[in-house]
Parts: C-alpha cells; structure tokens; sequence
C-alpha cells in the first residue's frame, strides 16, 4: 500500500485515499485504487485504518452496439494513435491514425481487474486491416489475435519487433468470432470459429506468455483492435469480457 491522502466526506468522516498491489498476482494487475476510512477507536488513543469493502456487483462485461453513444470506460494509447469511434447498425466501428513505428495498431481497450480471463469479439467485415482482439501494454509490447483478409492471425510484438505467432487461412466466408484465454501462469491460447462451428484453437508455434507486457501503473490493458489505413476500418458486433475463477 502507499501514497495515500486524506479527504473529508460530506458526512464529516475521514477517508484515506490510497493504492494497494493484489499479493495473488503479484504487481501484474496494476496498482488499484482503494479506501479506507480514519478512525479513534477511543478516547486519546491511536487512530486506526478501517479498510472499506468494494462493490459486489460483478465485473464481467458483456456489450452489444445497439445505441450510437459508446461507453465512457474505454481506454486507449493517445500517444500512439489517434481512434475514430462509432456505433451505426448494431456494430461498433474502430479506424483512426496510427503513429509511425506503432506495430500494435489501434488498441480500444478496459483495463481488467484480473489477469485471469477470457474475451471474445466478432469481426464483421472483410479488408486487408488486421481487425481483432488485443492484450495491450504499450505500442511495443501487446498480443492479439485478428483477421486480415481471408486469414487469422496470432501475433505479439515485442522488444519492437512483430512476430506471427501463428496464422490460417479462412475456408468459409463470413463474420469471424474471436476469443483468447489466458491463464493463472500468465499463457495466453487464441480460439477462432464461424457461424455455428466450434470453437478452434489457432496454436502458437511457440506458446506465448504475457508476462513481458508492462506492469506498475501502465498495467496491460485488453480489447478491441484495428491496424490498418485511415481509409479502413474494424467492425464488431459484441465485446465480452469474463472474468476465470
């Protein structure tokens, strides 16, 4: 825990305001805000910390595109590029500037509460734009997989330099379902499938593990991805987000 400060709430408490590091993922998840409320258990005797219990609610994210306003808890790199967002027809559109020497692309991204977890897309058109998912920690250090083309492709860049994990071709025609997985020792595994197929596992020629992504305050970041011209763009008609036990 550490660099904490007071505030008073309108209800004349003291609340300490501080970051903490979950000790079960080590510092892997970032550091998160938390509070705690400043009390004197008794008269002339020493204050103490009463740490405050967070929202139950559960954190899964579960999105469909129907309506034209996107969502307030997208994140993304305004070092590195510059996105363009909308949301027509019940799909959500992604196209934008990508600096130059960004090999990751555009990354529209949350950031997860948990480095345990397993998130989907579908790609709805087809362009030579590599359209995806993204395990973001910076322009230099991500993962993803996306479709290009008639292709699937697991990728990562890392130490700057691009890397095809693994890619196939497409035999049928059609919009691309997407999900990766990862796991407690941070591997990650790449899924893909059309229509009412199941779900195939695209394996790396050498399995990838995410722990080269940036940690600390930049702490990885997953979602959507376009890498590609100004003149293209990424479609996608849901995002799911759900957390493993």
């Amino acid at each position: 825990m550490g660099h904490g400060t007071f505030a008073e709430s309108i209800n004349s408490k003291f609340i300490y305001l501080y970051h903490a590091y979950n000790k079960k993922e080590n510092i892997f998840g970032g550091r998160q805000g938390m509070i705690a409320e400043l009390i004197w258990p008794g008269k002339n005797s020493w204050p103490v910390l009463n740490a405050q219990s967070g929202s139950a609610e559960n954190p899964n994210i579960n999105l469909t595109f129907n309506r034209p306003l996107t969502e307030k808890f997208w994140q993304w790199d305004f070092r590195n590029s510059s996105p363009t967002i909308s949301q027509l027809d019940g799909n959500i559109h992604l196209s934008g500037r990508i600096s130059a020497g960004n090999l990751s692309g555009i990354a529209l991204t949350v950031r997860p509460v948990s480095a345990h977890f397993e998130v989907s897309t579908e790609v709805v058109n087809i362009n030579t734009a590599l359209k995806g998912l993204v395990y973001y920690g910076d322009a230099g250090a991500a993962v993803g997989l996306g479709v290009a083309d008639n292709k699937v492709v697991f990728w990562k860049v890392k130490d700057k330099k691009l890397n095809i994990a693994r890619s196939t071709n497409l035999r049928e025609k059609g919009p691309v379902r997407l999900k990766m997985k990862t796991s407690a020792d941070l591997s990650i595994q790449a899924y893909y499938k059309i229509g009412a197929q199941n779900w195939k596992k695209l394996e790396a020629y050498n399995p990838i593990d995410v722990s080269f992504l940036p940690q600390w305050d930049r702490s990885p970041r997953v979602g959507l991805n376009f890498n590609g011209t100004q003149k293209q763009k990424a479609s996608f008609s849901f995002f799911k987000l759900d957390y493993i036990p």
